[in-house]
């Protein structure tokens, strides 16, 4: 909690910091959707457990601030922000932009963490690539797509549409809805389920990203994930 609240303070936060708490694999919900997936669609619980936790990070967001704002910063608790004094603008610039560029947007990921294109960053100005021009060939998620460390969601009704199987599923955890809620689940991971589904642009040099810390999916990852940390870092301070 200390990291989260740090880091988001080098944001110069104006609106409200609220505090999601994730759900782990042991959780009913979990538990009762991971059982109703495909056993070929998803190869651990915890994957499960990642995509419920943005559900009901989103829906928080949401249900308190709707009206409000306009969209809203999701970050995971691990995410390293130490590039953003070097920053050549503000998330509201940025996102403003986004608005002017591609009024269609939904989703944004502000913390590509794919460790593989390290290098192709550095060639990467910034700017916001639509899902759909980067898919890979098997149909997939696109390289830049990866990770849910930061991401911007706009608020509104296509926000609220996409969340109504979660919704339902919450106030009446019955098969039924359920079924319903594990369609919408899928394809996992939970990156996939929220690029693939939403209007998603990315920016293809990212501003955030996971810390060293050991991955809670796929072990072995904590030291890509420091590299990819040390890069952004390198990035923004050569600019």
């Amino acid at each position: 909690r200390e990291n989260m609240q740090a880091q988001a303070d080098k944001l110069g936060p104006t609106a409200p910091i609220q505090r999601a708490i994730a759900l782990d694999s042991e959780h009913a919900w979990t538990k009762a959707l991971y059982a109703l997936l495909p056993s070929d669609a998803v190869s651990q619980q915890v994957e499960v457990a990642v995509s419920l936790s943005h559900f009901s990070a989103i829906d928080r967001a949401t249900t308190e601030f709707a009206g409000r704002y306009k969209y809203v910063i999701v970050m995971e608790d691990d995410v390293v922000l130490d590039a953003v004094p070097n920053w050549e603008f503000s998330l509201s610039e940025l996102l403003g932009r986004a608005d002017k560029e591609s009024p269609d947007w939904e989703i944004v990921n502000l913390g590509c963490s794919n460790w593989h294109f390290l290098p192709a960053w550095d060639q990467c100005r910034l700017t916001l690539q639509p899902y759909e021009t980067g898919l890979n060939v098997d149909g997939s998620t696109p390289p830049f797509f990866f990770g849910l460390v930061m991401y911007a969601v706009k608020l509104g009704r296509s926000i609220d549409a996409f969340l109504h199987p979660f919704r339902t599923f919450v106030s009446d955890p019955s098969p039924a809805n359920g079924n319903v809620l594990a369609k919408t689940l899928l394809p996992q991971p939970a990156d996939w389920v929220l690029y693939a589904k939403l209007k998603a642009y990315v920016t293809t040099t990212p501003l955030g990203v996971p810390s060293g810390a050991e991955s809670q999916i796929s072990a072995g990852r904590e030291s890509d994930h420091a590299l990819a940390a040390r890069a952004v870092v390198d990035y923004w301070s050569s600019k």
